[in-house]
């Protein structure tokens, strides 16, 4: 993967207390690029998403009962390019499709969401975390996680894996998913980790790594 695609790193010189470097993550910048500032220190940090699953290249299947069948991944990976310390809270949100606004209001869509949290650096795994329920909701149409505080180091690398089971939702709700409004951009996904949640700009996330699309526009055959 393009390491200068991933991270843009800057050093700001400030006064440091003590010994230690203390990482403040703060929100969005233009470009979908974060700022992370530390006392001495600041890394600029641009995430990658990636969609996969059973659902990701063909969409929901149905059996010969009707069952719903399809799981979607989305798959975000970022990059701390340069520096140390201690990150404050921060937040892994995810931006779904505008076709899943009336689906994913329901409790069986939140459910149906699974997750987990990784920190690596050096090819070596520090931290691992599945989310809980109470560790995430939905607003707005977008999936907030709360993320496990992390330190991290050179070239840091923080990856959130997202299963939604939609064959599950479509099942228990009875409500199914429309066809892509937007046949051009098809189905569009989102994912920033943030400090701020009510920072967020999706605008200018558009066309960028963060920005991730299905191949198709037709998720639900039963959707109108």
């Amino acid at each position: 993967m393009n390491k200068k695609k991933l991270a843009k790193m800057m050093i700001t010189p400030v006064l440091v207390a003590g010994m230690m470097v203390m990482a403040l993550p703060a929100g969005t910048q233009a470009e979908a690029v974060e700022k992370v500032e530390s006392r001495g220190i600041s890394v600029y940090e641009r995430g990658v998403l990636k969609i996969n699953g059973t659902a990701a290249t063909s969409g929901i299947k149905y059996d010969a009962k009707n069952n719903a069948i399809g799981v979607l991944s989305l798959n975000y990976y970022a990059q701390y390019g340069f520096g140390g310390g201690l990150a404050d809270q921060t937040y892994y949100t995810l931006k779904l499709p505008q076709e899943f606004e009336q689906i994913s209001k329901t409790d069986s869509f939140k459910k149906a969401v699974t997750a987990k949290f990784r920190q690596k650096a050096t090819g070596i795994t520090m931290k691992k975390y599945n989310y809980m329920q109470q560790d995430f909701y939905v607003e707005d149409n977008t999936l907030i996680f709360k993320n496990p505080r992390f330190s991290y180091i050179v070239e840091s690398r923080i990856l959130v894996d997202v299963n939604i089971d939609l064959g599950k939702v479509i099942n228990e709700t009875g409500m199914h998913i429309p066809r892509a409004k937007d046949t051009a951009s098809r189905y569009r996904f989102m994912g920033q980790n943030v400090q701020n949640t009510n920072l967020i700009n999706w605008n200018v996330l558009f066309g960028s790594d963060n920005d991730a699309k299905t191949t198709y526009s037709i998720m639900d055959p039963l959707g109108l």
